[in-house]
């Protein structure tokens, strides 16, 4: 007699960590990172400040003129060029955020899912574990009946009681005959079904698991743009916020030249 095997089930282990896999951290130094940075809520002002005390002349930018040297064409036209650049990346930051926290809660939605769905492979697992118990206990009741059968064999019994223990044997024999085959035929169903529920869920767990790994490059990505642009908002700050430029540089900046 042989007892049931445990339906394979090797990749369940694996598929367990997907339901708690990576904290959505925007940060790319993981938890405990800093924290990300984000785009300025208002980027540098292209548009020209109220004209400085110099006849002529405006400020980039808010706020009152610093001191130092005019901006020459070309700075202006660089500073300009960088004020563009900052608003245009920080548009777009904005819409790849908005497309990455959508993608953050279907994949939570898909995790919530495969939870529950692991709850039902536990249930059948359950149920293979229950059959491998009674069939281990069909075993035990073909061991005894052989010791049963070997004791007839040996044993001096004869007439009316050698005939009756013959019947009960036999009967014995045949009922485990029927529990055998009910017991495989159960046996085969239940681990088919159970390999194929197991098969199906790893499928499922690992798509996920591979879109929150993509997410996590992309969410790490998004970070790096941020900090880049934030690094390039202080540099323009430091460069171009609140310096004087000619009018007529401006001028001839927005016309091609």
């Amino acid at each position: 007699m042989k007892f049931l095997a445990q339906p394979r089930m090797a990749c369940w282990a694996a598929t367990l960590a997907l339901v708690a896999w990576p904290a959505w951290s925007q940060s790319p130094a993981g938890a405990g990172g800093k924290a990300p940075a984000r785009p300025p809520a208002k980027a540098p002002a292209s548009q020209p400040a109220p004209p400085a005390s110099d006849s002529g002349t405006r400020t980039l930018g808010s706020g009152s003129a610093v001191n130092g040297p005019i901006l020459t064409r070309e700075e202006l036209r660089q500073c300009l060029q960088q004020d563009e650049s900052i608003r245009k990346r920080r548009d777009d930051l904005a819409a790849q955020r908005a497309a990455l926290d959508k993608d953050k809660q279907a994949i939570g939605a898909e995790q919530q899912a495969l939870a529950a769905e692991r709850a039902a492979l536990d249930a059948r697992r359950q149920a293979v574990n229950d059959l491998a118990v009674r069939m281990q206990a069909h075993g035990e009741r073909i061991t005894r009946l052989n010791e049963r059968v070997k004791a007839f064999n040996d044993g001096p019994v004869s007439g009316r009681s050698a005939e009756r223990e013959r019947n009960a044997i036999n009967a014995e024999r045949d009922a485990l005959a029927k529990e055998r085959e009910a017991l495989e035929a159960e046996r085969a169903r239940v681990v088919a079904d159970s390999e194929a529920a197991v098969r199906d869920f790893n499928v499922k767990a690992g798509a996920v698991d591979a879109r929150a790994v993509e997410w996590n490059r992309r969410n790490a990505g998004w970070n790096e743009a941020a900090s880049a642009l934030e690094g390039d908002r202080t540099a323009w700050i430091d460069n171009c916020s609140r310096r004087r430029y000619r009018e007529d540089d401006e001028a001839a900046i927005r016309s091609g030249k």
